[in-house]
């Protein structure tokens, strides 16, 4: 599902004015994808969640795919420590996936927590 994201981010053009605009737009659509898919995504998190070993190339697998939806959407020019938003943005997004599937968050939350994060680490005025 990540993959088949990343690779939809590549090809699209992304709406927005800013690198942030265009990364806000991002994570919105894929928040409403997530909540689409809420069998998927607690497969996802239990997945994750897991302390085995052999899991760990699987993990990491996920996290490049977050790394690179985030780091295309911000572009190379964008004057944002990308990969540092990527870390971040990543770890809000099984935060607030984890709250979503577990039912500690109500629907929609899980773009409001994207979002939010988006606008302070790439200097978006807040619109929430």
């Amino acid at each position: 599902w990540l993959r088949r994201t990343r690779r939809r981010v590549e090809s699209a053009v992304l709406q927005g004015d800013s690198p942030g605009e265009r990364l806000i737009w991002l994570l919105r659509r894929s928040a409403e994808r997530t909540q689409q898919r809420p069998t998927l995504m607690g497969a996802l998190i239990t997945a994750l969640g897991t302390t085995s070993p052999a899991a760990g190339p699987y993990k990491a697998e996920v996290e490049e795919e977050v790394r690179a939806i985030v780091v295309t959407a911000l572009g190379p020019d964008s004057g944002h420590d990308a990969e540092g938003i990527a870390r971040v943005i990543g770890h809000v997004w099984s935060s607030a996936l984890t709250r979503w599937v577990s039912g500690m968050a109500p629907d929609g939350s899980v773009e409001i927590e994207l979002v939010h994060a988006a606008e302070m680490l790439a200097g978006v005025p807040s619109r929430i």
